[in-house]
């Protein structure tokens, strides 16, 4: 009972490891993250958006 609880907890740990492993990879190979964001640029509430697109084109 012991040595097939030590087993899953050994099988476990490996397939954690192999799946962080991965993702690491992925997200290394790529250069730029880049986010974004729905603003109406256009009709009544342009220019509140307007205001928040050079808000996030000051933070980048």
């Amino acid at each position: 009972m012991a040595r097939s609880r030590l087993v899953s907890r050994g099988l476990n740990s490996f397939l954690v490891v192999a799946a962080l492993g991965l993702s690491t990879s992925v997200v290394s190979a790529q250069d730029v993250i880049r986010f974004g964001a729905p603003l109406p640029l256009t009709g009544p509430l342009a220019p509140e958006a307007i205001k928040q697109q050079q808000g996030y084109d000051l933070w980048a």
